[in-house]
């Protein structure tokens, strides 16, 4: 049966006699809570209160029937589940009333806070653990709060092998230890955040008192310390102390080794505490640790062992350290990542202006950096041979890269092609240099670039070889009467892209006579032939010897000479040109009579027009044929 009863101080002496007597005393402090079990019932004797009230556990406070949040319900719900696991699924608020000791823990018991808060408003202690395995993980402590001379604003500790694990202990105070004070030892606290917490006598995060044993490690000490008096063999490693510190008296075969304690490369053989063999210090390293301007570098932020014993500085596993998020910053370049920066992850450093920069990580007044020099960019002009023909409009291609590969723009080149010339480069970081009016040869341009204020200067030299223009020369078949005293015959010559070649020399070879003549602005030239005179077919031959800039050429070709006139006979059916003839032979006194007969113009070419012509020959001194061939033709001027 359990009961809630009061005694003076009398029955807590006479109780406390009787205890002793039984040799069942147990420790604690005097000034705390103590508890009993008695008759399968369990009682608080305490000295908390003015009153020396000495009450039942299961009695201290209203247990709430519903999880409304309150305190009430957290003890109710952790009551309820002892023995075993027991999460939290929402956060819990202390009601302004009771629990000022905190929520007692007296049993076997894994409380899951699965990252839930519990905040006592700075009113009352969460925690209580007074007997049992207990672990406590995942929870946020918050606004724990103890006064006048007791210890653990967020959680007291007096059992053995308790666990808080994964924990944040956010601004809780008490005279000392202000988040957790340990009065039992082989107790275990890992992976745990202290922050804001507060304790004017000391260990604003942890104080261990005489408890021994205990184990502290990958845990985030942000201006909150540890403090112990005869802690003996306690293990204080692989945690993060930043504006914070591990303070023990009169402790023996003390491990506070493989702690970083915000040492950093600049004094990084400095022991920043008394006691200690081995401590982490930070360093950055920068890989390339010089870049060109637009030139990336790895920066990677880690803590490092310095042995003191050997004075080496050793590698080190951060992973084996609790998460530490850190803030970088830069200058005269930027950061691909500089918010939540663990240790050990590479950012990448881009430069973004000559000189030095830095990356550098800052908290409060702590700050450390590593310099990374930023030296011009180195340049590369790429510009391949360039052959091409005479007036072809075909560009020598330069482009200005930068050590990355990357176009340099806005730059300043020059180019000496038979000449110097300056040109800029566009946004893919090229110029063209056109050929074009080039004449044929073989040329060197030597490329330049003086280099600027980002840039190295480089040069680079190519062929550039133009080539003569073919050319062609057009000349059709030509047919010329023998009449004409004077023949004409015309050529064109063209280059090979059809355009034409003005003021060039050609040659016509043809019956063993060779004429010359020059083209015109259409390319044109033409022959004056007087010495093809016979009728016949001859076969020519153009030719353009070439010039500076264009090739040879040659055409064959045939011209043809035809008789101007027809010989016309005797019997002739050409009726037309037989009355030419007789009319022609009347003009010059012939054909008029025969044996007193008129002879007509009749177009009938016989007797009387033989005879007639055979006259005429004989007077014009043309051989006598009586036929009217060409000679005959010119002479009697038909044609």
């Amino acid at each position: 049966m359990e009961m809630k009863f009061k005694k003076s101080f009398s029955t807590l002496i006479l109780l406390l006699c009787v205890l002793f007597t039984m040799t069942c005393a147990f420790a604690g402090d005097v000034n705390d809570t103590m508890a009993v079990s008695l008759d399968n019932s369990q009682m608080e004797m305490s000295q908390d209160d003015e009153n020396s009230e000495v009450i039942f556990a299961d009695e201290t406070q209203p247990i709430g029937e519903t999880d409304d949040g309150t305190f009430a319900a957290l003890e109710s719900k952790i009551y309820a589940g002892y023995g075993s696991t027991i999460t939290l699924e929402n956060n819990y608020t202390y009601e302004g009333f009771g629990y000022t000791n905190g929520i007692p823990i007296v049993d076997d018991i894994t409380i899951d806070g699965k990252g839930h808060t519990i905040d006592a408003d700075g009113k009352a202690r969460i925690f209580d653990v007074q007997y049992g395995d207990v672990t406590l993980k995942n929870i946020v402590f918050k606004n724990g709060y103890q006064s006048f001379f007791f210890g653990g604003g967020a959680v007291r500790v007096k059992t053995i092998d308790c666990v808080i694990d994964n924990c944040t202990f956010i601004d809780n105070s008490a005279p000392k230890g202000g988040a957790i004070e340990y009065q039992g030892g082989w107790n275990n606290v890992t992976n745990c955040t202290f922050i804001g917490n507060y304790a004017e006598q000391g260990g604003s995060a942890i104080y261990l008192g005489t408890a021994n044993c205990m184990s502290i490690s990958r845990c985030l000490f942000i201006g909150n310390d540890i403090v112990g008096s005869q802690a003996d063999s306690s293990k204080i490693n692989n945690n993060i102390f930043i504006f914070s510190g591990a303070s023990f008296d009169f402790t023996f075969n003390l491990d506070l080794n493989n702690n970083w304690f915000g040492n950093n490369a600049y004094y990084y053989d400095e022991a920043p505490q008394d006691n200690i063999n081995a401590w982490l210090f930070l360093n950055a390293t920068a890989e390339p640790d010089e870049i060109p301007l637009s030139g990336t570098s790895d920066v990677t932020f880690k803590l490092y062992l310095y042995n003191a014993s050997s004075g080496k500085v050793l590698d080190y596993d951060n992973s084996l350290l609790p998460e530490f998020l850190m803030t970088l910053f830069a200058s005269n370049g930027k950061l691909s990542d500089y918010e939540n920066v663990t240790l050990g992850q590479k950012v990448q450093f881009t430069g973004t202006a000559l000189g030095v920069g830095t990356v550098s990580v800052v908290m409060d007044d702590y700050s450390f950096e590593i310099e990374i020099p930023i030296t011009q960019m180195k340049t590369e002009i790429a510009a391949d041979d360039v052959t091409s023909s005479y007036n072809d409009n075909k560009n020598l291609v330069i482009t200005l890269k930068d050590a990355n590969g990357k176009p340099v723009a806005g730059a300043s080149i020059s180019v000496d092609l038979k000449g110097v010339k300056k040109y800029t480069t566009d946004a893919k970081g090229q110029v063209k240099v056109s050929t074009k009016g080039l004449a044929p040869d073989k040329y060197v341009a030597k490329i330049a670039f003086a280099g600027n204020d980002n840039y190295t200067a480089s040069s680079k030299e190519v062929k550039v070889t133009v080539n003569k223009l073919a050319s062609k020369i057009t000349a059709k078949v030509k047919t010329f009467k023998t009449t004409v005293k004077t023949k004409k015959f015309t050529v064109t010559l063209k280059d090979e892209t059809g355009k034409s070649i003005k003021k060039a020399q050609v040659t016509l070879i043809v019956n063993g006579e060779t004429y010359k003549a020059t083209t015109n602005s259409k390319g044109k030239a033409t022959f004056k032939i007087a010495k093809l005179t016979k009728k016949g077919t001859y076969k020519a031959t153009v030719t353009f010897k070439g010039d500076a800039y264009y090739k040879k050429a040659t055409k064959k070709v045939n011209i043809k000479v035809k008789a101007a006139f027809k010989t016309v006979s005797k019997g002739s059916k050409d009726k037309a040109t037989a009355k030419k003839i007789q009319r022609a032979l009347k003009k010059n006194g012939y054909y008029l009579s025969y044996k007193g007969h008129y002879l007509m113009v009749d177009g009938i070419y016989h007797d009387c027009t033989v005879r007639a012509v055979k006259q005429f020959q004989k007077a014009n001194g043309l051989k006598v044929t009586g036929k009217v061939d060409e000679k005959t033709a010119l002479k009697l001027k038909i044609i």
